[in-house]
């Protein structure tokens, strides 16, 4: 029975060392993580401290970035892939305060697999779009006195207008763009804005659009996002 509550006993002393083990352990991360949030508190600056204009134009160039990186979110959103906005935050922190918390190694092979991510997801997402842009196409070809224009866009004329327009004619025009899915981008007419420049001043597309119709005309017009916005098409909302 002496030996047995040795034993009993040096297993409760063990028990109660991996415990403390334990705790000690827990409590040591905590302080680390603790001295990390003091250590990125610093980059965080109060109002009172953008009082000159050195430090405001840094300010403003860090908002610049934010909102670059905003615009990667979102664009990455419309793919499909949602990041991590907290850890994305961590990652700029800790690289400015030179604390990273994953090794040479796993970020090297977490940035290839992310690269990877969006890559598969922007090439299916564009492939979607394609498809239910080619859908949209062929629908709207369809539809009576559809017609397409010289330069590859298709459009028809709702109301052609009453006097021709001089060539030299300041034109005002008012837009309203969508995408094939039914979201509009922008609506002019709703926002209660006008474009008004000479006929001149165009791009070539306008132009083009501008030349099927008469004064009060109004046109619909599909345009593939290359020929609208260029090789990149439309940045996302």
């Amino acid at each position: 029975q002496a030996a047995q509550k040795r034993d009993e006993a040096t297993q409760r002393a063990d028990k109660t060392a991996a415990e403390l083990a334990a705790a000690h352990q827990a409590q040591q991360a905590l302080q680390d993580e603790l001295s990390g949030l003091r250590s990125r508190a610093k980059w965080l600056p109060e109002v009172k401290t953008l009082k000159k204009k050195p430090e405001q134009q840094s300010y403003a160039a860090g908002v610049a970035l934010g909102r670059d990186i905003q615009t990667m979110l979102a664009e990455r959103k419309n793919w499909g892939i949602t990041p991590d906005k907290t850890m994305l935050l961590a990652g700029v922190i800790d690289t400015f305060n030179g604390h990273y918390q994953l090794s040479d190694a796993q970020l090297t092979r977490a940035l290839a697999e992310s690269e990877k991510a969006v890559s598969d997801a922007r090439n299916q997402a564009a492939k979607t779009q394609t498809s239910k842009g080619e859908a949209f196409v062929a629908e709207f070809k369809k539809k009576k006195g559809t017609q397409k224009s010289p330069s590859g866009f298709w459009y028809r004329i709702d109301y052609a207008g009453d006097e021709t327009i001089a060539e030299n004619a300041r034109v005002d025009i008012v837009v309203k763009e969508s995408l094939t899915d039914g979201s509009v981008i922008q609506d002019m007419d709703r926002s209660g804005k006008v474009m008004s420049q000479p006929l001149s001043a165009y791009p070539p597309l306008f132009r083009e659009a501008i030349g099927h119709l008469k004064n009060h005309g109004s046109l619909t017009m599909v345009v593939p996002p290359a020929l609208a916005y260029g090789e990149t098409g439309y940045a996302p909302q």
